[in-house]
């Protein structure tokens, strides 16, 4: 059994169910707590930046998630980074998912351990490092790895080595 996401990018039927999610996202009201946009970012993990209605998917995140007051803890920084591992800076949504995470992952006042660092790193391995919203989320990462409890163990170094080929 594979992956549907990635397989049927282009098919109506993924469109249409994309487009229907958006669309109850978008009448949603409530606003997300940690737990909501850290599993929501984290089901992105299978998903493609390819498809238009993906795309709009990614604008209706973008707004709840700017509407939200929260902070994270370190395994929603490890979830939400992670979720991206397959989105493609090419669109400016992602840079905008970007900008409205970083506030977030700033707020986390818990120090992150080795594996919400493998994580949060290697879901960032198809994003270009050139733009600014890229650099800044980088900044904000390398100081929380600098308060990372205890040394990055073995699993957080083959994600970074899995990621960016080191």
């Amino acid at each position: 059994m594979g992956n549907i996401a990635k397989k049927n990018i282009e098919s109506k039927e993924y469109e249409s169910l994309i487009t229907q999610i958006t669309k109850k996202l978008s009448e949603t009201a409530q606003l997300f707590t940690v737990i909501d946009i850290s599993s929501i970012l984290m089901g992105l993990k299978s998903m493609s930046s390819e498809s238009s209605a993906f795309i709009r998917l990614l604008e209706v995140l973008i707004i709840k998630l700017k509407s939200c007051e929260i902070s994270f803890d370190g395994q929603a920084v490890s979830n939400v980074m992670y979720g991206m591992k397959n989105l493609s800076s090419k669109y400016i949504q992602v840079h905008h998912l970007l900008n409205a995470l970083i506030p977030k992952v700033e707020s986390c006042n818990e120090p992150l351990r080795a594996p919400h660092v493998g994580n949060a790193l290697y879901g960032l391995k198809n994003i270009d490092s050139d733009n600014m919203e890229v650099q800044h989320t980088l900044k904000v990462l390398a100081s929380k790895i600098e308060s990372c409890s205890g040394p990055l163990d073995s699993q957080a170094m083959a994600m970074l080595s899995t990621a960016y080929k080191i």
